[in-house]
C-alpha cells in the first residue's frame, strides 16, 4: 500500500496534477490508513502490523525526505488507535526527525503531540478526583462495560427494573469485542434465567435491528459480530 502511494506521489511530483493527487489521497489512501486501525481496535489484526506500518513509514522517509507525506497518514492512524503500547517509542522517532521535514509535516507533529500530551494530562486528572458515579446517570451501555470489567451484575439487575425494552440488546452488540464474547453470551444467559430478557424478546430486537440497518452498521466496523449474532439466536 504505502508502495503504491509513493509511485502516485512520484508521479505528482513529475506533473504536478494535485486534482489527481489528492483525490486519491484522501479518499482511497487515508480511508485504507484509518480502516486498518479500526480493525486493530477490534483485535482483528495484532499489534505486530501497527509496528510494522510505522516501522515502514520512517524508514521511507528517512530514506527520502520526498516521501515526508506518509507522515501525515502515520498521524492519521495513531488518532484513531485507541491503545498503542509503542506510542512513546513512535513520539520520540517523530519529535526526532520533525526538524528535518518541511514545514507543514513538522508543525502536523507538534499538534499531534501537543494534544497527545493535553489527553494524557486530562486523563491523569480525571483518574485523580473521580469519585463514586451516581447509578441513575448512567446508561445501560456504561453498565454492561462495568459487569465486563468488574464481573458484577448486582448493580446491573437494580438499575435496569424500569428499563426501556430493547436498550439491552442494542447495548450487548455495541459493546460486542471477539475478546469480551464469551461473557457478554454468560452476560444474555443470565437475563434470560432472570426473566429480564425472554429469547423472543432477543430474537425480535434482532430482527428489528436487522431490518432497521443497525447491524450493518455496527458490522461495517466490526464484520465477525454476525457469527455473534447467529450465537445470540440459538441461545
Amino acid at each position: 500500500m504505502l508502495d503504491t502511494f509513493l509511485i502516485i506521489l512520484e508521479n505528482f511530483n513529475r506533473t504536478n496534477d494535485e486534482i489527481t493527487y489528492y483525490r486519491i489521497k484522501n479518499q482511497t489512501f487515508i480511508g485504507n490508513i484509518l480502516f486498518i486501525a479500526k480493525l486493530y481496535n477490534n483485535n482483528i489484526i495484532s499489534i505486530e502490523i501497527i509496528n510494522k506500518i510505522c516501522k515502514d513509514i520512517f524508514d521511507k522517509v528517512k530514506e527520502n525526505s520526498k516521501n515526508c507525506e506518509l507522515i501525515e497518514y502515520l498521524l492519521q492512524m495513531l488518532q484513531c488507535i485507541e491503545k498503542y503500547d509503542n506510542l512513546p517509542m513512535v513520539i520520540n522517532q517523530l519529535n526526532e526527525i520533525k526538524d528535518t521535514l518541511p514545514t507543514r509535516m513538522k508543525f502536523l507533529i507538534m499538534n499531534y503531540t501537543e494534544n497527545i500530551n493535553k489527553k494524557q494530562e486530562n486523563t491523569t486528572q480525571v483518574v485523580e478526583t473521580k469519585q463514586v458515579i451516581t447509578k441513575s446517570k448512567e446508561t445501560y451501555s456504561n453498565l454492561i462495560m462495568e459487569y465486563i470489567i468488574n464481573e458484577s451484575i448486582s448493580d446491573f439487575m437494580n438499575s435496569i427494573k424500569e428499563k426501556v425494552e430493547g436498550e439491552i440488546v442494542i447495548s450487548i452488540l455495541r459493546k460486542y469485542s471477539p475478546v469480551s464474547e464469551q461473557k457478554l453470551l454468560k452476560f444474555v444467559q443470565i437475563l434470560q434465567e432472570k426473566n429480564i430478557l425472554t429469547k423472543n424478546q432477543l430474537n425480535d430486537k434482532l430482527v428489528e435491528y436487522m431490518e432497521s440497518g443497525d447491524i450493518n452498521d455496527i458490522a461495517e466496523e466490526c464484520p465477525v459480530i454476525l457469527k455473534f449474532i447467529e450465537k445470540l439466536k440459538n441461545m
